[in-house]
């Protein structure tokens, strides 16, 4: 690919603005069962999307949370989202097992 001076120079700026930029950095809070599997109640992660951060907490609780994740519900900053939801940096994304209970 031929690319004049000026473009070149354009796109090392896009590139050094991006690695500036970096991922964001969110912080994960885990409730009952997936607290209980991860062995710890919050964690930072620096990932773009729920799913990259699902499977970045998988990867670092392993097959017992990742069975409990599979159950759950996932919550970014207070609202239910999907796994292809964009992150931002300082987003708290909770997962929230199903409890039981009752008398």
């Amino acid at each position: 690919m031929n690319m004049s001076p000026k473009e070149r120079y354009l796109l090392g700026a896009v590139i050094a603005t991006a690695n500036l930029m970096g991922m964001p950095t969110v912080n994960l809070r885990l409730f009952a069962g997936a607290r209980e599997a991860a062995g710890t109640g919050t964690a930072s992660f620096e990932v773009e999307t729920v799913d990259d951060l699902m499977k970045e907490a998988v990867n670092t609780y392993g097959k017992e949370f990742s069975t409990i994740l599979n159950a759950s519900r996932v919550w970014v900053n207070g609202e239910s989202v999907d796994k292809n939801t964009v992150l931002a940096d300082g987003d708290e994304v909770a997962v929230l097992p199903p409890v039981s209970g009752g008398l």
